[in-house]
């Protein structure tokens, strides 16, 4: 069963599909370290499934979605202040689309709209060496990322607690093996670019874009990582905003059980504020709502707290706990308490 609300099952959903594909594309890459004749056949099994309509939808879609629901989560946070690898994991999502779109442009875009067949001697030849770094960049950013994510999810699993040793060692052989790969295949397309005669060939073949297609792909790239930066600036640059228009209804109080009493407006959840404050709060899932590790007893102020949602409500069933126990990274102080505005949290 997959804890957490609705949108944190679709971010990890949406996450899983785009390993899958990942995986997959870099284990194709791997198989240059065989022949370039092993890398093209192995594509050929790969674009069936993520080239095909539906294959396409779901790729597509797990992208965009998983994006949008990363920078909606960026602009929900009420604190930037978060444990060390979930800092590191935001950051490299940030990063990713810097390098990614343009390649979804020089590939997907490219043969779709303009009909080239970029198949594997096509990226050889354009991606090396010029651009090997970016690529050896983009593969690392994409795959620690996808493992810390899917570490802090499975963590909790037994299976996953015995057979972490196969993990790691699959996390580290994986990407070595699709660098080593890459490297082969673009040093034994170097020597063969050298004759004039083979890549004016490559380049009738697939259909190589001319000039004006050239500056097509170009400014397509500038546009689209021009929209994705303007919309993560928005993500972050509404936050104070939102933070400073709801200042201006009141503030509340909340006391800890060691007597600690700390402000914060309404709206962010109870983790967050002890976040924002410096307070210590045990939080193993990273605040979705799939363990209970940040669960609270609130002994004033629970009728003045929002609802638990269905995927609350079901892990606080689940552990048996009472009225009065929520979990920190869900419960959110919606309005104030008589006049005080004060709310106390026993444990």
């Amino acid at each position: 069963m997959i804890n957490g609300n609705l949108m944190h099952q679709i971010r990890l959903y949406s996450g899983l599909v785009l390993f899958v594909f990942a995986l997959t594309h870099f284990i194709n890459h791997a198989f240059g370290l065989i022949s370039i004749e092993a890398t093209m056949a192995v594509q050929e099994w790969r674009t069936l499934v993520w080239r095909n309509p539906v294959g396409g939808v779901v790729l597509y879609g797990a992208l965009l979605a998983h994006i949008a629901l990363a920078l909606l989560k960026i602009y929900q946070r009420y604190t930037l202040k978060m444990p060390l690898w979930e800092a590191i994991r935001l950051g490299l999502g940030l990063a990713i689309p810097f390098i990614l779109l343009g390649h979804i442009v020089n590939t997907r875009f490219a043969h779709e709209v303009l009909g080239v067949d970029d198949n594997y001697v096509y990226e050889f030849v354009k991606l090396w060496p010029n651009s090997g770094w970016n690529q050896t960049i983009l593969l690392l950013l994409v795959w620690i990322h996808s493992c810390i994510g899917l570490h802090y999810w499975l963590r909790m699993k037994e299976w996953y607690r015995h057979t972490q040793n196969v993990w790691f060692v699959l996390a580290i052989l994986i990407p070595t093996l699709s660098l080593l790969g890459f490297y082969a295949g673009g040093r034994f397309m170097e020597q063969l670019e050298a004759d004039a005669q083979w890549l004016a060939t490559l380049k009738l073949d697939t259909n190589w874009p001319d000039a004006a297609e050239a500056a097509l792909i170009a400014e397509v790239k500038s546009i689209s990582l021009t929209v994705f930066i303007i919309i993560a600036a928005i993500a972050f640059c509404g936050r104070p905003l939102r933070t400073f228009i709801q200042n201006r209804s009141g503030m509340l109080n909340i006391t800890y059980a060691d007597g600690r009493t700390v402000r914060s407006s309404p709206g962010p959840t109870l983790l967050e504020i002890s976040r924002a404050n410096a307070v210590p709060h045990a939080a193993v899932c990273g605040g979705r709502g799939r363990c209970s590790t940040c669960r609270v007893r609130i002994a004033y102020g629970i009728r003045f707290m929002d609802e638990p949602g269905p995927a609350e409500q079901e892990l606080l069933e689940k552990i048996g706990a009472p009225p009065t126990v929520r979990l920190a990274c869900q419960c959110r102080p919606c309005r104030y308490v008589g006049t005080r505005g004060t709310f106390s949290l026993a444990s």
